[in-house]
């Protein structure tokens, strides 16, 4: 067995036995769940920012309609959590289909900002529209997840903790096979050459407005998705949980991590989730822990992480 097909078991074993290990402490157990909530929001974002090369700063409303698409679906018309996920689904990718086609005409830091322009209507739209999403006031009792019936073994419920623990954290691997898949894939190199070579690219008569859509669409849907997750796991929300802040935070996690490498998204978004968990004596100086730590990053190690471990081990080989 190779090396590192065992060190990936490992992993998932010690990741299926964590809720045996920590037992009910509710607290390192919300840790853990938020933490894997930001790996697939870093997941979304280096997907398109990492491999296609776009900063599209209308993620973070695609997560705010993929969690009011459910939230308001099962809140004010008793629907089941069976119609309100496909639904979140859908809603997100025609919203993301109707943002990406006039946004991707525009280029470089033109796109940045136009999608952020998209981004907040989104989220004015989501503060203002009171009789559907409740404005400011934000919606409450959000319940979780419906069961799921499993043959020979009766059904999963998601009530508890663990239960939501182990949903998330297949959506988790999901979301990193996804990106895994399609770095590796044909479409992924075509992605890396959009971004490395654009013009080059399409001079190859490679439809380079079609890919930058299709992999627009892919990472808004994956927004949307951790969005109806986030809503009925936290089972509250508010015109913040759409904004511009997620996008940014999630892009900070890729930075650190390593953005356009498939490990740097969750390194990223594990140290900086955890890190702050020992910072709360220094409470209003975390900020600027982070600001400063943000910056040597950008100076000194801007591939992040991985993008630097990669690099080491890459020198070493050729020695």
């Amino acid at each position: 067995m190779k090396k590192s097909v065992f060190l990936w078991l490992l992993v998932y074993v010690v990741l299926l036995l964590i809720p045996f290990i920590i037992g009910d402490n509710r607290y390192f157990f919300y840790i853990i769940v938020t933490t894997m909530l930001w790996i697939m929001v870093a997941i979304s974002i280096n997907i398109i920012t990492g491999t296609a090369g776009l900063l599209s700063i209308a993620h973070g409303g695609f997560f705010g309609i993929g969690a009011y698409t459910s939230a308001v679906l099962v809140t004010q018309y008793g629907a089941s959590t069976y119609l309100s996920f496909p639904a979140a689904i859908i809603i997100t990718g025609i919203c993301s289909l109707l943002v990406g086609i006039p946004a991707l005409k525009l280029k470089g830091a033109y796109f940045a900002i136009g999608t952020l322009i998209y981004g907040a209507i989104i989220t004015m739209i989501i503060e203002k529209w009171e009789s559907l999403t409740k404005g400011t006031y934000g919606i409450f009792a959000i319940p979780p997840e419906n069961s799921i019936p499993v043959p020979l073994i009766g059904s999963i419920g998601f009530n508890s903790i663990t239960g939501q623990y182990y949903l998330i954290l297949f959506f988790t691997i999901i979301f990193y096979f996804i990106m895994s898949r399609l770095v590796k894939s044909p479409k992924g190199l075509v992605l890396l050459s959009i971004r490395e070579k654009e013009d080059l690219t399409e001079s190859l008569g490679i439809n380079i407005r079609k890919n930058k859509l299709i992999c627009f669409i892919l990472s808004s849907v994956m927004m949307g998705i951790a969005g109806f997750l986030y809503a009925h796991f936290v089972g509250y929300l508010s015109p913040d949980d759409s904004s511009f802040f997620i996008q940014f935070q999630g892009l900070i996690f890729c930075v650190i991590g390593g953005l356009g490498t498939l490990l740097g998204p969750i390194v990223g978004s594990i140290i900086l989730n955890v890190i702050p968990e020992f910072l709360h004596v220094f409470k209003g100086y975390r900020l600027i822990f982070f600001g400063v730590m943000l910056l040597c990053f950008i100076l000194f190690m801007p591939h992040g992480l991985m993008g630097a471990y990669y690099k080491y081990a890459a020198n070493k080989k050729r020695k």
